[in-house]
């Protein structure tokens, strides 16, 4: 973690646990594009369980929904501008940067995703009643259609070598004018 001397090895689960005394600490905040931090705490209060109505072995009972899981430290964020910090810096520790190809992550943050329904009467209802529909829905909003892979990527040590620049061709000076075309 930058600027920090805390040995964390994320596996997710549990160990998310472990980046909570950093997340208090908030050495870095989200105040550029390509910084990449993980998830270690929802950044809402989980919901209250949910109770229905079912009928067990000829009787109806009264069962409360487990709630749902909260973060495993395995989801992470690349910042692409500095909008979010004040959200981000609640909830996720930054734990690197990108070093090349914030291109690809600007693409990817430009793919349509699927909007926010909660507001509509009939996800309301289905919210209320406990169909899993919803709730599958719900999950998916802000998610892109498409889904997105990441097939190659490393990570980044003390005594990783940056990449090779691209070198810039050569400046030629008083070079003579291009021919025209007559």
């Amino acid at each position: 973690i930058p600027g920090s001397n805390t040995p964390v090895e994320v596996v997710g689960g549990k160990s998310a646990d472990k980046l909570l005394p950093e997340l208090a600490k908030r050495r870095l905040s989200h105040t550029r594009a390509g910084l990449v931090s993980l998830v270690v705490k929802s950044g809402v209060p989980p919901p209250p369980p949910k109770e229905r109505l079912v009928s067990l072995n000829g009787k109806f009972v009264t069962v409360s929904d487990p709630p749902p899981p909260g973060p495993n430290g395995t989801a992470f964020t690349i910042t692409v501008d500095a909008g979010a910090a004040e959200i981000l810096d609640r909830t996720n520790v930054i734990v690197g940067t990108v070093l090349e190809g914030q291109e690809v992550v600007e693409m990817l943050a430009a793919l349509p995703t699927v909007k926010d329904n909660s507001s509509s009467p009939f996800f309301m209802v289905a919210k209320n009643i406990g169909d899993k529909r919803a709730t599958v829905a719900e999950q998916a909003f802000g998610k892109p259609f498409k889904k997105v892979t990441v097939a190659s990527c490393g990570i980044v040590t003390a005594d990783t070598p940056p990449p090779p620049s691209p070198t810039p061709p050569p400046v030629v000076a008083d070079a003579p004018p291009p021919p025209s075309p007559t």
